[in-house]
């Protein structure tokens, strides 16, 4: 038998070690392009997104096929410390999520999953909020997404239809210079291929580089 002295110490956590706050958002909207995704961030700028998205039919009477999705990404630090400032605003103990509002229209079902240390967790769901700075932070959120779904966007235009990329980069551009929310670091990857690729069109390769000027500002 082997005695309490013999046995391998218990492994334990170091005091100092504490859990990192992370933002959990997910959108359930059946109308919508991307029917449902969910964002991960995490204070150290890195994220992970995830979802479907209908695959196009060329038979209008087959239902699409829904294509998962899973990426990693990196917001940039300004975003990043504005929407975990923002979850901190967040009134915990009496936060009224959804807005007791009717006849509004859909814009999806959205859930907010809010995890930081020595403060209550935040779980709530709503489809259109009251909460002030609940709803900043639900507007960067989608935004976020809809950033890294151009950027896929941008990949696919990039590897099957060169020609395309140059009105979808126009209205890239367009929409950045536009929203002050809009933050390009996560499609980086997307635009430096595109502004070092021969192959494409010079001033689709110029935008793209002006865009990727914008990160550094």
């Amino acid at each position: 038998m082997q005695s309490q002295s013999d046995a391998a110490p218990a492994t334990t956590q170091s005091p100092n070690k504490q859990p990192a706050p992370t933002i959990e958002f997910t959108v359930d909207h059946p109308a919508a392009p991307i029917p449902h995704y969910t964002l991960n961030l995490s204070p150290d700028t890195h994220g992970h997104y995830s979802g479907t998205q209908p695959a196009p039919t060329q038979d209008s009477s087959t239902a699409p096929t829904e294509h998962p999705f899973d990426t990693t990404f990196n917001l940039s630090p300004q975003t990043t410390t504005r929407l975990f400032a923002l979850a901190d605003k967040l009134n915990r103990p009496n936060l009224t999520c959804a807005s007791p509002a009717k006849n509004i229209a859909s814009t999806g079902t959205k859930t907010l999953r809010l995890t930081e240390p020595g403060a209550p967790p935040i779980f709530c769901t709503y489809d259109y909020t009251e909460d002030k700075p609940l709803h900043q932070l639900t507007e960067i959120l989608q935004t976020v997404a809809e950033t890294l779904d151009q950027g896929r966007h941008l990949d696919h235009l990039h590897r099957y239809d060169r020609l395309g990329l140059d009105a979808a980069i126009l209205t890239l551009a367009t929409e950045a210079s536009t929203n002050p929310a809009a933050d390009l670091t996560p499609i980086a990857p997307a635009l430096h291929s595109i502004a070092d690729d021969p192959e494409v069109l010079q001033r689709v390769r110029t935008r793209a580089a002006a865009l990727l000027t914008t990160l550094s500002r």
